[in-house]
């Protein structure tokens, strides 16, 4: 039975490493201008920095 389990993982492994190696590559659209103090400030008033330094 472990031998079947090793198997089928192994085909998954495979299966994903074909879906992710031979899908087309996708190109890098990044956003417009990026500004690290306007996102700060956002994460700052929304709240969720809170979120991340806590765990939650």
């Amino acid at each position: 039975m472990l031998k079947e389990l090793i198997r089928y993982r192994r085909d998954d492994v495979k299966f994903a490493m074909h879906r992710t190696l031979c899908s087309p590559t996708r190109t890098y659209n990044p956003p417009g201008e990026f500004d690290p103090e306007v996102v700060f400030r956002e994460m700052i008033e929304s709240g969720s920095l809170d979120l991340c330094l806590n765990g939650g």
